[in-house]
């Protein structure tokens, strides 16, 4: 475990004490391992949780940012199915329609199934 530099003073006890003297048995003294998300640079420190507030914060808005990007990507490709759904199911009633415009209307939805199967 890496300690802080004596000179540094924890802001808990009023900048009395030194974070050194604290360190070990202090809950805010952690460890950080993983990747740098500025520079992309691996990571294993011991630090005051505070100091590494940011660099988490940072990291959450580049996850946030790759969850937008992959929902509005899987929201394309669902409208780009439904789309394709659309005007093959257009293509079906408009194949339909002819019989209902020459007068022989179709009396049950069975009908319409029948006439989408013979086509």
């Amino acid at each position: 475990m890496d300690l802080p530099d004596k000179r540094i003073k924890c802001p808990y006890t009023g900048h009395k004490k030194s974070c050194c003297d604290l360190a070990i048995h202090c809950p805010k003294w952690v460890q950080i391992q993983g990747k740098n998300p500025q520079t992309g640079q691996d990571i294993d420190k011991w630090g005051c949780a505070d100091t590494f507030a940011v660099m988490m914060q940072i990291e959450t808005t580049q996850q946030i940012r790759q969850l937008g990007a992959a929902t509005e990507s899987m929201r394309n490709e669902i409208v780009k199915h439904y789309t394709a759904i659309g005007v093959n199911l257009g293509r079906s009633i408009a194949e339909c329609l002819p019989a209902y415009n020459n007068g022989q209307r179709m009396r049950h939805v069975s009908d319409l199934s029948k006439k989408i199967e013979n086509s």
